[in-house]
């Protein structure tokens, strides 16, 4: 009997005027019409319009007898559905046999008193110990606000919603050549978070360095990225909010970091080199404000780091050059000679960028006493033999050694780097 009524009630659901257009029903599994899966549209003026919200339904063996369990599966926040989905009997008494359920009702029917009563909040309902419904009793403005913010961020489509439906705007934190920085706020959870705006428009170029750095950092699975969201002008990289970054650091010191606090910082960027050469990438734009630091503690001291910024990272090939070259400082030689078309090899550029930063951090200056800003200053110093200082620690000497050297296929590889006693 049930399996039969249930049938009749999906053939009839399908016929409502307002079918896909303000709730639906699928069948899940052709072979079990016990399990089906729907979904509703919030109603306009109210926190829950331009919503979709999913649900998964469940009829019991002795339906219609027995009412039709239905649990939200898109996070809502509402003062009768709890963290897990579940409806309240204060507002939806037909969902409870002997209460309000009755052998008459359809699923079709039920479906729409569940859309019509998202705007209801009964004042004594049953999950008033919750925070959703603490918080309607005690300051409404509020939850109204948390409603529709949680409906931006759960249950709207990302086509039908900007980056600042989602997140609260704030100052300026940061800006350079490919995109400024801005401090922001998660609407829903209040998280504080990093948001760079590149602006793109026609510009093919900054698309094409664009659409590589998301594909960069989703490869090596890079924990300062939270999410990317692309407009007509503008993408949006929405990262993890760091305290500084290691210039910054650097410039704050008279001396520069010791032989173990070098050793540390690169052990821990280390297993993100190992993604980049594993997956053929170069980050080719090494330098010390894009390794940022998150501190341990209140008294700044101890820090984590993390590799960002891959806007010019390329899959490694021994037959592209890069057309753009970076920043001047850690250039490789090898790209900073590159002609265009010519067939030469970056596998161990990167490698040089990390030693030129290790050199910074152990001494506090720039290597060769740079001072006119060019990649070809750094390449006629390095031709004419300028001797680099040598750390007093003989195993970071022989890494500094090893890496520093202008012709790429002498220079240390990266199993060899990776291996080093100076990690140990």
């Amino acid at each position: 009997m049930a399996i039969k009524r249930i049938a009749k009630e999906i053939e009839e659901f399908k016929k409502d005027p307002f079918y896909n257009k303000k709730y639906g029903i699928e069948i899940i599994n052709d072979n079990d019409l016990f399990h089906l899966s729907g979904w509703i549209t919030g109603l306009e003026n109210t926190p829950y319009e331009n919503g979709t919200f999913f649900f998964n339904v469940h009829f019991p063996t002795d339906y219609p007898f027995a009412p039709i369990k239905i649990n939200m599966t898109t996070r809502i926040f509402h003062i009768s559905i709890n963290a897990n989905g579940t409806l309240c009997c204060c507002n939806w008494p037909e969902l409870v046999k002997y209460e309000g359920w009755n052998p008459s009702y359809t699923l079709l029917k039920i479906v729409k008193l569940i859309r019509e009563r998202l705007n209801n909040y009964p004042r004594d309902c049953v999950l008033s110990g919750f925070e959703n419904s603490n918080l309607y009793n005690t300051n409404k403005e509020l939850y109204f606000k948390k409603a529709r913010n949680w409906t931006i961020k759960y249950a709207m489509f990302e086509e039908d919603k900007s980056i600042w439906d989602v997140y609260e705007k704030g100052k300026l934190i940061g800006s350079g050549k490919f995109g400024d920085v801005y401090y922001a706020v998660d609407k829903v959870n209040e998280k504080p978070v990093a948001i760079k705006i590149v602006k793109i428009g026609n510009d093919e170029e900054t698309r094409k360095l664009v659409k590589n750095e998301i594909e960069t950092m989703k490869t090596i699975k890079s924990n300062v990225l939270i999410e990317t969201k692309m407009d007509e002008l503008n993408t949006y990289f929405v990262m993890n909010l760091y305290d500084d970054n290691l210039e910054n650091i650097l410039n704050k010191r008279k001396s520069g970091f010791s032989y173990n606090e070098i050793k540390n910082i690169f052990k821990e960027l280390n297993p993100t080199f190992e993604e980049l050469h594993k997956n053929k990438i170069m980050h080719g734009d090494l330098k010390l404000n894009n390794i940022l630091i998150k501190y341990k503690d209140e008294k700044k001291i101890d820090f984590n780091v993390s590799l960002s910024d891959f806007g010019l990272s390329k899959t490694i090939t021994s037959s592209k050059t890069l057309d753009n070259k970076g920043n001047y400082i850690t250039t490789s030689p090898e790209i900073i000679n590159a002609e265009e078309g010519e067939h030469v090899n970056f596998m161990k550029s990167d490698l040089w960028g990390i030693g030129i930063i290790i050199y910074q951090l152990y001494f506090n200056e720039y290597p060769f006493n740079l001072k006119e800003k060019t990649t070809y200053g750094i390449l006629n110093k390095l031709y004419l033999g300028k001797k680099l200082k040598v750390p007093n620690e003989s195993v970071l000497a022989d890494l500094l050694g090893k890496i520093l050297v202008v012709d790429p296929e002498k220079r240390i590889t990266w199993e060899e780097y990776f291996n080093h006693s100076f990690f140990r």
